[in-house]
């Protein structure tokens, strides 16, 4: 019986943080005025070696909303970052971020060229998962 109590609280905790997790991510949902919203941004910086798609004459918002939504070549939720050359004006999704082993993060050359956008929020993704693990 004491065994059934522990269990119990320990749902009651996790879908309290459940609940808590999901207040947090919609408000986060809810104040994300565009794409680029969901993105830290990092000045003249650039991730070299991970260009898994480039796509030419778009702005970093258009970047922003194929890196979140996929491409035929980056999938939905396969994006995790991507560089905007501001020269060309070319967007460069990457299935790797600046926090991926072996990545080379490091700063543009000329440091107006190049700036860095990494995806911030993976539990859209991870939600359902969460949810299962919690309430089974």
């Amino acid at each position: 019986m004491y065994c059934d109590q522990e269990e119990v609280i320990f749902r009651n905790m996790a879908v309290n943080v459940l609940f808590w997790l999901l207040v947090c991510l919609f408000g986060r949902f809810a104040e994300a005025n565009t794409s680029l919203s969901w993105f830290d941004f990092y000045d003249g910086k650039v991730l070299s070696g991970h260009n898994d798609e480039v796509i030419g004459g778009i702005n970093e918002e258009e970047c922003a909303r194929r890196c979140l939504v996929g491409t035929s070549t980056v999938p939905s939720g396969s994006c995790l970052s991507f560089d905007y050359d501001n020269q060309y004006s070319k967007c460069i999704l990457s299935r790797s971020n600046k926090d991926t082993p072996g990545a080379v993060f490091s700063y543009s050359d000329p440091p107006s060229r190049f700036d860095y956008y990494h995806r911030t929020v993976f539990m859209l993704e991870l939600l359902p998962q969460l949810a299962r693990h919690v309430l089974d």
